[in-house]
């Protein structure tokens, strides 16, 4: 008997066990990972003498994983809770949608949350980085955008920094800084204090960003409700990313522009995914298509509202900085590097592929009108091939947007595509992460730039054809 055929109780224990599954397959990455020798060499791995619980993980885990046994559990641990997330949201699609079931799935996501926030120290090493370039203003009085943080090489959050970052100012861009300062100021000197501080910030904003998914699903598919909370809650890269990553912040601007397109607001989408794009500028395909809407029905006065209100928010993002109009320009330019680290790799393919990426994005917008659901499933189309170059990067976390739209357009076969698509990209980060000099671990990702252009154009005909010719792309397009 196949798991569709399955009766509601034998369902409901095959989806606890996907659930223990998942839990273990991210005990993994938060804590057992972080134990490795090569993690272990993060100077944040001292932080967890500090903390309790951080220490009685230290004393019974062993850091005896390293080298081709280091990546065999690797890929068996990501590969297992990718097979997890992907069985769950099969097996909630034939429960019985009741309000128990919701609840128990979003305790179930809010747990891996807080274990994600509880991770080990030295997890993650961006975190780090925020914290420092936000006291460059909180702490210090300058422009975190003008003054880099090793000029304030005694500053306690110094030292724990990846050092790639640390000689130039800040290149985040500005909807993110006005939070960034703010948490600077309340996380104060102590680095477990920091630390925590933004992570539990950022963990907020992602059970934030679940309740979000919910009502808006509640709003456009009232019965798929359930689906939802496991397929954005339950999501690996949400769960492992969303607490630690400034990313986060650029999903909830997007989650609210959509809430607000549900309430017939698009004035208001259009600010909130202004936004979000001035976190990062992933999001900008999708305010391209917003706007590009009213020109396609002929509303050239509500086209010139959105593009004025996108003025005035960019306007107002880049006051409070020295140099706003350059700075804005060193942000554009960000579009052609590789990573936040900025860069400037492959820049001819790079500024081909966005050349044409942009050219496909308004002959879309251009080409009929939609209903909401249909522009999600456009955006969700996007997302997906945008995340073709965002998984040959090794960015998993750039996915986090595409992820979330992908949920609400509520299409199995766009999801089953991005599920593939973060399980590169995790698997080629983790690689990344445990590969050193002395001891060089083979690619598992085969994808790079190059490749990613033929690949992105044949993506590309492939997702289209498929919204193209599927009439219903929902959760309920496949039967029971």
């Amino acid at each position: 008997m196949t798991p569709r055929g399955w009766p509601p109780r034998t369902r409901r224990a095959a989806l606890a066990a996907c659930a223990a599954a998942l839990a273990c397959g991210f005990a993994f990455f938060l804590f057992v990972v972080p134990s490795t020798p090569v993690r272990l060499e993060k100077t944040s791995a001292e932080l967890d003498r500090r903390l309790g619980l951080w220490r009685l993980l230290r004393a019974h885990l062993a850091p005896g994983l390293h080298g081709p046994e280091l990546l065999a559990a690797l890929a068996a641990a990501a590969c297992a809770c990718f097979v997890a997330y992907g069985l769950a949201v099969a097996l909630v699609r034939g429960l019985p949608r009741t309000r128990a079931l919701v609840v128990t799935l979003v305790v179930t996501a809010t747990l891996f949350t807080v274990m994600s926030a509880l991770a080990l120290p030295n997890f993650d090493s961006d975190v780090y980085t925020y914290i420092a370039t936000g006291r460059v203003a909180a702490v210090h009085g300058q422009d975190p955008y003008a003054v880099a943080t090793d000029r304030f090489p005694a500053d306690p959050f110094f030292r724990y920094q990846l050092r790639n970052y640390t000689h130039h100012p800040d290149i985040k861009l500005p909807a993110w800084m006005p939070l960034n300062v703010a948490l600077a100021k309340v996380a104060g000197n102590d680095p477990v204090r920091g630390l925590l501080t933004y992570r539990g910030a950022l963990a907020a904003l992602a059970l934030a960003n679940l309740f979000l998914v919910l009502l808006i699903v509640r709003s456009l598919r009232p019965g798929e409700v359930a689906v939802a909370a496991v397929a954005w809650g339950w999501n690996p890269i949400v769960v492992l990313f969303g607490p630690s990553k400034a990313d986060t912040l650029m999903v909830f601007f997007a989650l609210l522009a959509v809430l607000a397109l549900t309430r017939l607001r698009q004035h208001v989408a259009v600010v909130f995914l202004t936004l979000a794009t001035f976190v990062k500028l992933l999001a900008a395909p999708f305010l391209v298509v917003l706007v590009l809407q009213d020109a396609r029905r002929g509303r050239w006065r509500s086209a010139a509202k959105s593009l004025a209100l996108v003025a005035l928010v960019v306007a107002a993002l880049y006051a409070p900085y020295s140099h706003p109009w350059a700075l804005l320009a060193d942000h554009l330019r960000l579009a052609n590097t590789a990573g936040a680290g900025g860069t400037q790799a492959n820049s001819g393919a790079r500024l081909l592929l966005l050349g044409l990426g942009g050219a496909l994005v308004a002959a879309l917008a251009l080409r009929r009108e939609r209903t909401l659901p249909d522009l999600l499933r456009l955006w969700a189309a996007i997302g997906l091939v945008i995340g073709v170059a965002v998984a040959a990067g090794e960015f998993p976390w750039y996915l986090l947007t595409f992820v979330a739209v992908t949920v609400l357009a509520g299409d199995l076969l766009l999801l089953a595509g991005m599920s593939v698509l973060g399980l590169v990209s995790f698997l080629a980060y983790e690689r990344r992460g445990a590969s050193t000099a002395a001891h060089p671990l083979p690619r598992l990702s085969p994808l790079s730039l190059g490749s990613s252009v033929a690949v992105l154009v044949a993506a590309t005909a492939i997702v289209f054809a498929i919204v193209k010719l599927r009439r219903r792309g929902d959760y309920s397009s496949v039967t029971d």
